[in-house]
């Protein structure tokens, strides 16, 4: 394709939105398998330590704890618990949130809770029926799970009651839940998590939630709102979701966005196409407004095929891909930062852009999902100026970079300008300071 010159992005310093305060990690269900990895304590470090302010991390609420009524079999936790307290260890600011696993089925006919919680006809096959989830005896299996974990110094900081079930864990169960929850806290003396709701499969099944929510004056039971965008959400939707959040004085999560770093490749880098996409789709979230999000599984969880962004077999060092180090280059300047708006000249219509500032460092990021060549890119600083003693640093990926990415030096045009050539099948991130 023709390689495209004399384009511009601006960096709107006058038009700074929200300040993102997440980005999390996930081994709802990777907790097991990395005490399988032969190098369990690196792989902790560079998720949680070398990779900067990855201060949440998503962990396993699993009907498995007692599918007996009255037999609890607390042990299922037990190789779980143990990568908690190594992370917990290793990273003292890590808080646990807990998500029920929906992997037995969360949008489909089979059942996600035990069946004396829940014993509709929907997992049968026919249509759900949500009159028949004992929300009491869901309470107390929820409170049992919570104490365990504080009794094992893992306590639980934020829950999600439903996440992916809402056609049987609804507005109005959630609700009954939450304040069963914390009257059975209240009297076992086990501390009460921030709720986070509804944790949806998709951004519109939130919004229907939000709605509830809000019509029935429910929101003081929430710390905040989160969803996952598997409905390929638009940006129009997210606003709505960020909206209706902030309309009830709450913040709003993807609580499992993707890095675009794995795939059933065993092994294998997936094609660079891959994280582009879920780059171009943070971009699009973040300028709705989110506030953050955690990122769906770190590493790899058993499954041969299955590449994560840490990818490691049975009893197999775990070895850091192309996806690890585009998370790693996002965290440390994204969390704590604050949005800023960019705008694109019109003949820049196949790139994402995003914009951080964090104190004086700003990052801008460019993601290029096209095999055109933008040569000589001007990027435009509106509202603020470049510091003239720092140089701007551009790290990028292609297929043909290393998975560490590429870097370059160069020095700005003047006060509120530089230019770079932005790759075809891209991601450049720009660091720079500014006065």
């Amino acid at each position: 394709m023709p390689a495209i010159t004399h384009a511009g992005i601006t960096i709107d310093f006058n038009n700074q939105k929200q300040r993102v305060d997440m980005v999390g990690a996930d081994m709802e269900r990777s907790a097991n398998w990395l005490q399988n990895a032969s190098n369990t304590a690196d792989i902790i470090q560079w998720v949680f330590n070398d990779a900067k302010n990855v201060d949440y991390l998503r962990v396993v609420f699993d009907k498995k704890q007692e599918l007996t009524e009255g037999s609890p079999n607390f042990a299922f936790y037990n190789t779980q618990i143990t990568s908690m307290q190594q992370i917990l260890a290793a990273h003292p600011w890590v808080k646990f949130w807990g998500t029920l696993k929906t992997d037995y089925d969360g949008f489909g006919t089979n059942n996600n809770l035990p069946d004396w919680i829940y014993t509709g006809g929907g997992y049968n096959g026919g249509s759900y029926d949500p009159t028949q989830l004992d929300t009491t005896k869901y309470a107390d299996f929820i409170v049992d799970y919570l104490e365990l974990m504080d009794d094992n110094a893992v306590t639980i900081s934020y829950f999600s009651v439903g996440k992916e079930w809402t056609q049987v864990i609804d507005a109005q169960r959630e609700k009954e839940t939450i304040d069963k929850v914390t009257a059975e806290c209240a009297v076992r003396g086990v501390p009460v998590p921030k709720f986070v709701g509804p944790a949806t499969w998709g951004v519109g099944g939130g919004n229907n939630f939000l709605n509830a929510v809000s019509a029935n004056g429910w929101q003081g039971r929430y710390w905040g709102f989160c969803t996952h965008e598997y409905d390929g959400a638009s940006e129009s939707s997210w606003e709505t979701f960020v909206n209706k959040a902030a309309s009830m004085g709450k913040k709003s999560y993807n609580e499992e966005s993707n890095l675009g770093g794995g795939g059933p490749t065993y092994g294998v880098e997936v094609d660079i196409a891959n994280p582009i996409s879920k780059f171009s789709s943070r971009a699009r979230f973040y300028r709705a407004g989110l506030d953050g999000e955690v990122v769906f599984e770190n590493w790899s969880r058993g499954v041969t095929k299955e590449t994560r962004s840490i990818y490691f077999t049975n009893n197999q060092p775990g070895v850091r891909m192309r996806g690890y180090y585009i998370w790693k280059a996002f965290t440390g300047n994204t969390v704590w930062g604050y949005y800023v708006t960019t705008n694109k000249s019109s003949n820049l219509s196949n790139l994402e852009t995003m914009t951080f500032r964090k104190g004086n460092s700003v990052t801008t990021w460019v993601m290029n999902n096209s095999g055109t060549t933008y040569w000589n890119v001007y990027f435009g600083l509106s509202g603020k100026t470049l510091n003239a003693s720092e140089s701007v640093q551009n790290l990028y990926w292609t297929n043909s970079t290393a998975a560490t990415g590429t870097t370059h030096t160069f020095e700005e045009m003047n006060a509120t300008q530089f230019k770079r050539t932005i790759p075809a099948n891209s991601i450049c991130r720009f660091t720079y300071t500014i006065n």
